[in-house]
């Protein structure tokens, strides 16, 4: 399983954490895991959780948030729209959820 890990304390993404289980909530509410999806985008970037892609969605270009729904990875358009990532042909990767928030401003 690969993953990547973002720290809020230090606004980054960190190599250096080890979580274990029965970790004090503290240290595991400061650190988000995200999961890579096993797919790349169309320039060969890793897609992983918590990304923002963008895809041409019937003919009008969109951005979304890459997600886990249970077992499966997916996109998830504003408003309500959660496509599987394997559905979506070429997307790229634009940027994060942590680094670039405002990528998803105005997305309807």
């Amino acid at each position: 399983m690969k993953y990547r890990v973002w720290d809020s304390f230090k606004e980054k993404f960190v190599t250096d954490v080890f979580l274990m289980p029965g970790d004090d909530s503290e240290k595991i509410l400061v650190h988000k895991i995200e999961l890579y999806t096993g797919l790349k985008d169309k320039n060969g970037k890793e897609i992983y959780e918590g990304d923002i892609v963008r895809h041409n969605f019937y003919s009008e270009m969109r951005r979304g948030e890459v997600r886990r729904e249970e077992a499966s990875f997916g996109v998830f358009f504003l408003p309500r729209d959660f496509w599987s990532i394997g559905a979506l042909e070429a997307v790229e990767v634009v940027g994060n959820i942590h680094e670039n928030p405002e990528l998803l401003k105005g997305e309807s």
